[in-house]
């Protein structure tokens, strides 16, 4: 894991996410930046973390982590796992598929 982001404190329950990326293709780029933007949107009163994994530096966590698709993002934390696709651009998707609070 590359890049990890965190929000507030370390001991409360923290939305735990982590967006599979292969480099900087303008759709990682504009994953992570919608998965940012999402999070200050709809947990601005709650502590979340987001991880970056970048496949090109790790591939091998692709098929550990059943990664078929790119951008995935998985959320982790609260139970259970949930994985949305793509460029997260679509706000109403994305807060469905994780079950976001709105």
């Amino acid at each position: 894991m590359s890049d990890a982001e965190q929000c507030a404190a370390p001991n409360r329950d923290v939305w735990t996410f982590r967006l599979y990326v292969a480099g900087q293709t303008p759709r990682s780029v504009m994953a992570s930046a919608n998965l940012r933007r999402l999070c200050d949107a709809y947990l601005a009163d709650k502590t979340y973390e987001i991880q970056i994994v970048d496949l090109i530096d790790n591939p091998q966590l692709a098929e550990r982590d059943q990664i078929i698709v790119i951008p995935t993002l998985v959320r982790l934390f609260p139970s259970p796992v949930r994985k949305v696709y793509g460029d997260l651009s679509n706000t109403e998707k994305v807060l469905i598929g994780l079950q976001m609070p709105t």
